[in-house]
């Protein structure tokens, strides 16, 4: 994919335990999106509450008490945030895995490991940025 965003630069949130992955996502984004960070459900909770982020990325299995199914839900209970974008970032690839996380609330499902352009792919269908 041609790296065909918008400079108009959203808030995008990544959820993700893991250093690495946290930081290639950010890499991945940040021409486009002004990321923020959280490396665990209570801070992500934090951050989210404080900040009107236009989209989040979460990871499934955050290592924590609480997964990303759990933070989805917390997520969820509110009214504020019924229509903000969040993609579920998962290892969870079987056959079924994509329905059943979207049933908890997500909007969108991107599998692990994925590659710089489709998660880009994805945001441009989120906000249909311009050519």
């Amino acid at each position: 994919m041609k790296d065909n965003l918008t400079p108009k630069k959203k808030s995008i949130l990544i959820i993700e335990d893991n250093e690495i992955n946290r930081d290639i996502m950010s890499r991945y984004v940040r021409k486009y999106f002004d990321p923020d960070l959280a490396s665990n459900p209570d801070e992500a909770l934090k951050k989210i509450f404080e900040k009107n982020y236009d989209v989040i990325l979460m990871d499934i299995n955050l290592g924590a008490e609480k997964s990303g199914i759990d933070l989805i839900q917390i997520i969820r209970k509110e009214e504020q945030f019924k229509n903000l974008p969040v993609i579920a970032i998962t290892g969870y690839s079987l056959f079924g895995d994509r329905e059943k996380i979207l049933s908890y609330g997500f909007n969108y499902y991107l599998p692990k490991p994925f590659e710089k352009q489709d998660l880009l792919y994805l945001l441009n269908t989120i906000f249909h940025f311009e050519d």
